[in-house]
């Protein structure tokens, strides 16, 4: 079941701004989204909207969060010159959260991921995290909000146990559905700053029943591909894999909802 998440730029206090700028600003969507597209191919990007208030600041950051690219307009800073100053001093804040919250997710992922292959566990990573690690020149720039595993039905229990013994605690809405229904769960670890990191643990690689039968776990454990960049033992789809599996979530999302700033949203955007 898809569940509300909040960016790693939440904690900086940025997340209600954020939040009522996207909910009022869905006519301006198509012009903020030109100017981000234009600064991300390394193009000078004009200052999309026609007034430079706070409002508008908080629209365009709004848009920012929604396609979680901070870190990757920050590395293309000079794009942005004619953009208020306001704007680039919340998108340096958005990216750097970006960065330090990577930096913690790594420190517990890597050691994670080297336990389970210890207890016998080949899991493999998903969406997100894979893609941090294999296509972006920083991890960082692939701004996310937890990590997803993929194992066999077989090994739920021994990954269970290491996610347990690794400091992750479940998600109380998930270990109150039956087992016949759950077809993934989340696990989270608080750190000692306050900080919450979530672990999606899929049994299954798609949720829905429909797509049991898509990309069969044997064949993925077959192709997949070292993640070294991450830990020696990660693991993940290969590129044709990868791409199949991205195409089909991002289908899936038409009529399951996405949440951002605490709104679901539907649509293959």
């Amino acid at each position: 079941m898809p569940r509300a998440r909040l960016s790693p730029a939440a904690g900086l206090g940025q997340q209600d701004a954020v939040g009522r700028a996207a909910s009022d600003g869905a006519s301006h969507d198509h012009a903020i989204d030109a100017a981000l597209a234009r600064a991300l191919r390394g193009e000078s990007a004009p200052w999309p909207l026609d007034a430079r208030g706070n409002r508008e600041i908080a629209l365009v950051l709004s848009r920012i969060g929604y396609h979680a690219i901070a870190g990757l307009l920050a590395a293309h800073a000079e794009a942005l010159a004619d953009w208020p100053d306001a704007l680039r001093h919340g998108l340096r804040r958005l990216a750097l959260a970006g960065a330090m919250w990577e930096a913690r997710h790594r420190s517990l992922v890597a050691p994670l991921i080297e336990a389970l292959a210890a207890a016998g566990v080949t899991a493999l990573l998903l969406k997100g995290t894979a893609l941090a690690h294999d296509v972006y020149t920083h991890p960082a720039e692939r701004i996310r909000a937890d990590t997803d595993l993929l194992v066999t039905p077989a090994d739920l229990p021994r990954a269970r146990a290491v996610l347990r013994a690794s400091g992750f605690v479940p998600d109380p809405l998930d270990s109150a559905m039956p087992e016949a229904l759950r077809r993934q769960e989340a696990w989270e670890h608080t750190c000692a700053d306050g900080t919450a990191h979530e672990i999606d643990l899929h049994a299954h690689l798609f949720n829905a029943p429909a797509l049991a039968h898509a990309l069969p776990h044997a064949d993925l454990l077959a192709h997949a591909v070292s993640l070294a960049r991450l830990s020696p033992s990660a693991r993940t789809l290969d590129r044709a894999a990868m791409l199949l599996h991205l195409a089909m979530h991002r289908a899936v999302h038409r009529v399951s909802p996405y949440f951002f700033a605490g709104q679901g949203h539907r649509g293959d955007d």
